[in-house]
């Protein structure tokens, strides 16, 4: 029997996983897991956003979001991603931070805010989470950043202090 030297290519842990659709004014959005092959479009949908959007996600300036894909891609993160017409509006991810803890990053498009797709966004990443058998999920967020604190609300989160003084600590513990 002959072995292939080339590894085994793996796909994303929600890859086809479809959790809900949402209708809005410009279509039907699609709520999903992402594939491996929707690397290039999470790719063009970050280089899309806004440079406030980019910071109120990542804290920082940055200019290419290759690695970070990459790194969603190739080490096992949950994501899920919402669709419209084929491309992508939004992402929710979690990746392992802690023993069963998961820490979580989500961000909209500007214009689809405010019509429930992140709530669904993040619902449907902390079911998927749940699922994987982790027991908790955290993110960081800006004092100011009033939707994201209203969506962790209504979704029963923990809203502490954070690591600095304009963040706050978003926690969700998944137990029952």
């Amino acid at each position: 029997m002959l072995e292939s030297s080339t590894p085994a290519v793996r796909e994303m842990p929600l890859c086809g996983v479809k959790f809900r659709e949402l209708h809005v004014d410009e279509g039907l959005v699609v709520i999903r897991g992402a594939c491996r092959d929707d690397r290039d479009r999470l790719i063009k949908f970050y280089e899309s956003l806004d440079s406030e959007t980019v910071y109120e996600r990542f804290y920082h300036v940055v200019k290419d979001f290759s690695s970070y894909v990459d790194s969603l891609v190739e080490g096992g993160a949950l994501v899920v991603v919402a669709e419209l017409n084929g491309v992508i509006i939004g992402v929710a991810e979690a990746m392992a931070c802690r023993e069963d803890y998961a820490e979580v990053g989500v961000v909209l498009a500007r214009e689809f805010r405010g019509r429930g797709l992140g709530t669904a966004l993040c619902s449907s990443l902390g079911s998927a989470c749940r699922v994987a058998g982790i027991k908790g999920l955290v993110a960081y967020a800006r004092r100011y950043n009033v939707p994201v604190l209203n969506i962790a609300r209504r979704l029963g989160a923990t809203i502490k202090r954070g690591p600095e003084p304009d963040l706050v600590a978003i926690e969700v513990c998944l137990e029952d």
